[in-house]
């Protein structure tokens, strides 16, 4: 036997020796581990463990979107519903609704008096005297005054319609030619100022200055450039969280007051009889 031949056996099996105490090693220490098959039954509870999270993940994704979808409107928290007791609190729901008011665009309330507009602005008021029950009007904040001819009704104004009949009276103001009122003058020729008519408007600028300033609408008003190039100007017709108007008015509507009369008494000596107006005035003589 030649000497390459002994040298490549003797190679051959120095290698075979080297990787069987390898191996040997590797299993006495541990270090080597042969993995497993899992068992069919292993298998099967593992898919059905996947299969049920996946089901109960579409559950819960499909419950949370459900609830999204088909949860009421986001109901607005209103202190001043919590406050004063009002029993026209319930008719009372929100809407976003977008201003009007501009320089130079018209609204259905502006403008030069007219028999159309006049009806417009006096409907604001129409249903501006209310009467309440006596559970209503035991929870007013005040007393107030019932109903001649049926005791257990209660005489209220909602005071926007108050407000709104301020605004009216002032507006009139500015158009004498069509509302002409009792004009008195001062010995030196200037108007006396402090007649009744005067008196009310004084009176309903100061109320609507409070009403505003109650009710703090802190909607943010933005600025632009006046397209018609006089400057910066705020942006008036602005987007505002209101009550919804045709709301109130059907409150009024159902509990609508006109048509009661109050009698006023000093100590047990009655002055007189009076019907109030839609307006909120006084009218004396309400026995027919």
């Amino acid at each position: 036997m030649s000497s390459a031949v002994v040298k490549e056996k003797f190679l051959s099996e120095l290698s075979d020796s080297a990787r069987d105490s390898e191996d040997d090693s590797l299993l006495s220490n541990g270090d080597l581990s042969v993995p497993r098959r899992p068992s069919s039954a292993c298998q099967g509870i593992w898919s059905r463990a996947q299969a049920l999270t996946l089901y109960l993940t579409n559950i819960i994704t499909l419950s949370v979107l459900l609830a999204v979808v088909l949860r009421p409107p986001r109901q607005v928290t209103d202190p001043s519903l919590d406050g004063v007791y009002s029993p026209a609190a319930s008719s009372v729901e929100y809407h976003v609704h977008r201003f009007e008011s501009a320089f130079y665009n018209r609204t259905a309330y502006m403008g030069t008096p007219s028999p159309e507009l006049n009806h417009r602005w006096m409907s604001l008021s129409e249903y501006g005297l209310s009467k309440i029950n006596d559970d209503q009007a035991k929870r007013l904040y005040e007393p107030t005054m019932s109903n001649l001819d049926n005791h257990s009704e209660h005489l209220i104004t909602l005071d926007v319609f108050h407000q709104l009949h301020c605004l009216f009276s002032i507006r009139k103001y500015f158009w004498p030619e069509h509302y002409p009122y009792d004009k008195k003058l001062n010995e030196d020729g200037t108007e006396d100022k402090t007649t009744l008519d005067w008196l009310h408007w004084d009176h309903c600028i100061d109320s609507i200055r409070q009403s505003l300033m109650c009710s703090g609408d802190i909607t943010p008003v933005v600025y632009h450039i006046d397209p018609r190039g006089h400057g910066i100007f705020p942006k008036l017709q602005g987007t505002h969280v209101c009550r919804k108007w045709d709301k109130i008015v059907d409150w009024a509507k159902d509990h609508d007051g006109s048509e009661s009369r109050f009698e006023f008494k000093e100590g047990d000596a009655e002055l007189d009889l009076y019907r109030l107006d839609p307006q909120g005035y006084l009218e004396k003589g309400g026995s027919e």
